[in-house]
């Protein structure tokens, strides 16, 4: 049912905050967000079974685990995290503690809010895995990875990153193009570092490869009250 999952599947938990989240639409990250609802039960490591009320916004973040994200841009990441863990939300991204992906996961928790990471095998390793996240799911490729995020996230978010950032923040593009993802999508432009990108989605539309109005697909937030006005209109 919508809004009640059982944890059954690989995963793993810390004890004793034992945390899960409600179902979502199949659409990212963290974005995107609807309240989910209804308790969940999830399993932790001693086998007893821990109950969250659901009452939280899953926000999908993509991020680079490598870009050290010196100076605004790992503060704008941290900050993020902040009002993530402070305002009902749960993140939901990759699973990693170094870079801006750690940076923005180690901000939720210092909040104690819910933070779910989805990782590859080949990249849980102890040097990248983050080691305190209220629940990790363990996938086999990089394409599970994505389609476990989506399928977990309310809304998705874009930080500072490399190429892996952008294929993943296009796919959520391309399936709000396609009507196939309501969830809102947002490029996080710290300090002008997607200006290149939103000129290209200016173009794009022009020329009438996508909707005239690109703002229909994807918007570039380059403050954090951008990004809470833009979720909180999506909720209404």
């Amino acid at each position: 049912d919508r809004g009640r999952i059982t944890v059954n599947d690989k995963m793993e938990t810390n004890v004793p905050n034992i945390y899960a989240i409600g179902d979502c639409l199949g659409k990212v990250m963290l974005a995107h967000v609807a309240s989910a609802q209804g308790e969940v039960a999830a399993e932790n490591a001693l086998g007893e079974t821990a109950v969250y009320d659901g009452k939280t916004n899953p926000s999908c973040v993509y991020t680079d685990p490598e870009f050290a994200g010196v100076g605004l841009t790992e503060e704008k990441a941290k900050e993020l995290g902040h009002w993530i863990g402070t305002n009902g939300h749960t993140l939901i991204y990759g699973g990693g503690k170094i870079g801006l992906m750690g940076a923005v996961a180690d901000a939720v928790l210092a909040e104690g809010g819910p933070v779910i990471g989805v990782i590859p095998e080949f990249l849980k390793t102890p040097d990248k895995v983050h080691d305190r996240l209220t629940k990790l799911y363990t996938v086999k490729t990089m394409e599970d990875r994505k389609r476990r995020m989506i399928d977990l996230g309310e809304a998705f978010i874009a930080l500072p990153g490399g190429p892996g950032t952008l294929e993943e923040i296009s796919e959520i593009m391309s399936l709000r193009r396609l009507k196939k993802c309501t969830a809102p999508c947002l490029i996080y432009n710290v300090s002008g570092y997607y200006d290149p990108l939103e000129s290209m989605c200016q173009r794009m539309g022009r020329q009438e490869f996508i909707v005239s109005d690109y703002e229909e697909i994807v918007l570039f937030p380059r403050c954090l009250d951008e990004i809470r006005y833009y979720l909180e209109e999506e909720e209404g």
